[in-house]
């Protein structure tokens, strides 16, 4: 069995941080403490409830492939090859608030549940559900037009919902234009964490 999810971490936005993230879509580096430790207690909560329900489906000895967006660093929740992304898209929205295109109490309650998990992180739930034997590897996109394409097609739907649909094709033209310049200056690239879960033989007595 295998099951891609190039933005897997997407998720229901943590309880109470919206009045710590005006102006600011996602978890960055500007985000506060508490910020952070709430993206990543509802990421732990919801990959370890993923994890049991696939355990539940699985063979003994069934295999399930994911790829994750993540980061290579364990020490830092916010990291650049992870979170890069939704800051140009950042960007984008407040630029387009500050000439008056998105009325900003819009922006201020758009928040994006990305969490990037480190492989050492993944391995640490894994191991904590304990169904699963479990391998990664990394591997880092920078191709411009797999980026933006790829990404507009997760994001569209939720910049229709918040900000409306008449600004998409402006939005997104401007952020293709956002990561062609960071891209060419920066030499940045995504990171996607592939894990490999081994369905562990249960215990039958």
């Amino acid at each position: 069995m295998a099951t891609a999810l190039p933005l897997a971490t997407v998720k229901p936005v943590p309880e109470n941080i919206i009045e710590n993230q005006k102006r600011n879509i996602y978890m960055s580096r500007a985000s506060p403490p508490s910020v952070l430790k709430a993206y990543y207690e509802q990421f732990e909560k919801d990959f370890l409830k993923f994890l049991q329900c696939r355990a539940m489906e699985m063979i003994d000895g069934g295999k399930m492939v994911l790829t994750l967006l993540g980061r290579q660093n364990n020490q830092y929740c916010y990291a650049k090859e992870s979170s890069y992304s939704l800051e140009l898209l950042s960007n984008v929205l407040n630029d387009m608030v500050s000439e008056g295109n998105i009325d900003e109490a819009k922006l201020n309650a758009f928040n994006i549940a990305v969490y990037t998990p480190s492989p050492l992180e993944l391995e640490f739930l894994v191991k904590k559900e304990g169904s699963f034997n479990f391998d990664s590897t990394l591997d880092d996109t920078s191709d411009q037009y797999d980026f933006t394409t790829c990404m507009r097609s997760v994001l569209e739907p939720l910049i229709i919902a918040h900000v409306g649909q008449e600004i998409v094709d402006e939005v997104f033209e401007r952020y293709r234009e956002k990561a062609r310049v960071s891209m060419a200056e920066e030499n940045n690239v995504l990171t996607n964490v592939a894990i490999s879960l081994t369905r562990i033989s249960r215990v039958r007595g």
